[in-house]
């Protein structure tokens, strides 16, 4: 055998134990319960009577299937299975809001980038361009909105970030034309910081409210 032969063998090794973990992380994934659990209708009440003729299989297999093990054991184990189903089902339906209500904060946020876009595009053309005040009284009412919709889903940052964009709008609502562009740079950052302020789906505020069911 030549002298690099064994080290062949040894990285021939490691990459057929990798694909191995590989493959063993994907089988969990596949057989994984809880997207099942999520869409199907009575899947607590299913996983309930399964436990309980499971349950009672076992006994009868070791000859104890009688009525005070149906009674006392089976039923309170099976009620505490219920009550873990039925509260997985209920944080799973509030994740899936609290995705969608993100979701929607996102693109509000995308929409006064827009809206700041183009209020700087109107006035680098003509400082007298007409879209520039409906934009930015557009931009005022969707900051606030976003603020009073969705503030649970914003960082301090963003919060602090929103109300100061507020304050620079209602200036610039009340400035000359041609200040109106040097105020918009401001007003963008503002913008930006509040827009990278909207949290995550994981975030730990949130998982706890979650974890709370």
């Amino acid at each position: 055998m030549r002298p690099e032969a064994p080290w062949r063998l040894a990285r021939g090794a490691r990459g057929r134990i990798s694909n191995l973990l590989a493959a063993a992380r994907r089988v969990p994934r596949c057989l994984d319960p809880r997207p099942w659990i999520v869409r199907t209708r009575h899947a607590d009440l299913l996983l309930t009577a399964a436990y309980i003729a499971a349950g009672a299989l076992v006994l009868l297999a070791f000859g104890e299937l009688d009525a005070p093990n149906l009674v006392v054991g089976l039923p309170p184990a099976a009620f505490i299975l219920l009550v873990l189903i039925r509260a997985y089902r209920a944080n799973a339906a509030q994740r899936e809001e609290e995705a969608g209500e993100i979701a929607a904060a996102r693109s509000m946020a995308r929409q006064c980038r827009r809206l700041v876009g183009l209020i700087e595009e109107s006035l680098s053309g003509s400082p007298e361009d007409y879209r520039a005040g409906l934009a930015l009284n557009q931009l005022s009412s969707t900051v606030m909105l976003l603020v009073a919709r969705y503030r649970r889903y914003l960082d301090k940052s963003a919060v602090w970030a929103a109300m100061e964009a507020e304050r620079l709008i209602m200036g610039a609502g009340l400035s000359r034309d041609g200040d109106l562009k040097d105020r918009m740079r401001p007003i963008g950052h503002q913008i930006g910081i509040m827009s990278a302020g909207i949290v995550d789906i994981d975030d730990p505020l949130l998982r706890a409210g979650r974890g709370r069911i």
